[in-house]
């Protein structure tokens, strides 16, 4: 009978507390927000320069360097205003996002430029195939 009232007690209490891959759910969704900030505002950037015709790269390829480059020095002036940018370059100095992404360096062109023409693409491919 014991077993029985535990069984009951469990039931009755288990919807009371956030379930353990709910609270992971949580967390990836969380992350899975910044990084999608942070690569808008990173994209917005590299359209602002390559619009412009400006230079990405200087001769240093540090944040907080002098002559570091165009999109390294916008990305250090928009992130004196934005928070979430701000957030993420003090992670990149102080070492905590190790082994992780920080999409500063200048292969990011590189990259931006390779998803973008892939999208353009598709984007192409589906204009093509819809019926109008």
């Amino acid at each position: 009978m014991t077993s029985y009232l535990d069984w009951k007690n469990f039931l009755r209490e288990e919807g009371k507390q956030p379930r353990i891959d709910s609270v992971v759910e949580e967390v990836i969704q969380r992350e899975i927000a910044k990084w999608v900030k942070i690569l808008r505002r990173l994209l917005a950037i590299t359209l602002f320069s390559a619009t412009r015709g400006l230079a990405f790269r200087g001769s240093q390829g540090r944040i907080g360097k002098a002559n570091n480059g165009n999109f390294l020095g916008s990305v250090k002036l928009l992130s004196q205003f934005d928070d979430c940018l701000a957030a993420h370059l003090n992670e990149i100095k102080q070492g905590t996002s190790r082994g992780s992404p920080h999409y500063l360096s200048w292969k990011i062109q590189n990259e931006l430029e390779v998803v973008s023409s892939k999208v353009l693409q598709e984007t192409l491919d589906e204009r093509r195939k819809a019926d109008f």
